[in-house]
């Protein structure tokens, strides 16, 4: 099922840039700066989210009075990212998720009770 890929709505996500208060870096080329919190409403995801990406190294981002600021181009930069399979970047961001669910179950060694539980099975 392909979708139409969702951009960031001028007047319905004015609200978040409106409120911004203007940080930038000379780190990130003067860059704007946003707070995790801003970042997520104009990805339109869980703040959570944000945060995970920053920790797996997934996004820029710099410590500045007291949070982490992301800058805007690292902002499209995701936003652009589930556009490519006519996706919006909350459902790039559920599949990667999965993604590494999946991965921690392949790694996980089994339990004791599952390793019983196979030999009593070969068993019979």
């Amino acid at each position: 099922m392909s979708t139409k890929p969702v951009k960031p709505h001028p007047i319905r996500d004015a609200h978040v840039v409106a409120a911004h208060q203007a940080v930038t870096s000379p780190d990130f080329g003067n860059d704007l700066l946003f707070t995790t919190t801003e970042a997520a409403a104009l990805l339109k995801v869980h703040n959570r989210t944000v945060k995970n990406l920053i920790h797996y190294e997934k996004v820029k981002s710099i410590y500045i009075g007291g949070e982490r600021r992301i800058p805007r181009s690292e902002i499209q930069r995701l936003a652009s990212l589930g556009t490519g399979e006519g996706q919006d970047f909350a459902t790039y961001a559920a599949i990667e998720k999965k993604k590494r669910k999946a991965e921690r179950e392949a790694r996980k060694r089994p339990s004791l009770h599952d390793f019983l539980n196979q030999k009593k099975q070969e068993a019979v």
